[in-house]
């Protein structure tokens, strides 16, 4: 009898093959597309429990995919003839990677504190209220 359904058991080969597709830039819904392979949500599960090292396998997966999605935006800007279609593309992209991987690709934001802060005033204030 042949084999019907989607996996949903843990499998190493299958769990580097999604790694695999992941650190190629492709997203889990749409490699869990493959009927060969598990539903999104099972991945998520192997993910939460660990199964095997599951969860720093896939991290190190999904931020090798960050970087190659970086490296289509450049290549986007070579490759593409039309500009506009080429400013969309890598404006999509620069969203994107910067939102899933901010502290990476985000932008970099610095706080200045300006003024002071009379501290001695603010105690006396705050006791000659009592």
């Amino acid at each position: 009898m042949g084999k019907t359904g989607r996996p949903s058991s843990y499998s190493v080969e299958i769990a580097d093959q999604i790694c695999r597709e992941l650190a190629d830039g492709k997203g889990l819904a749409q490699i869990c597309t493959n009927p060969d392979y598990p539903d999104h949500v099972t991945v998520r599960n192997w993910i939460l429990k660990d199964t095997d090292g599951f969860f720093n396998k896939y991290a190190r997966a999904k931020d090798f995919g960050m970087d190659y999605q970086a490296e289509m935006m450049m290549r986007t800007i070579d490759d593409e003839e039309d500009v506009l279609r080429a400013r969309l593309k890598v404006d999509t992209l620069k969203w994107y990677i910067s939102k899933i991987a901010p502290k990476k690709y985000g932008d970099k934001q610095t706080i200045e504190h300006t003024g002071e802060v009379a501290l001695a005033d603010r105690i006396s204030k705050a006791r000659n209220r009592k």
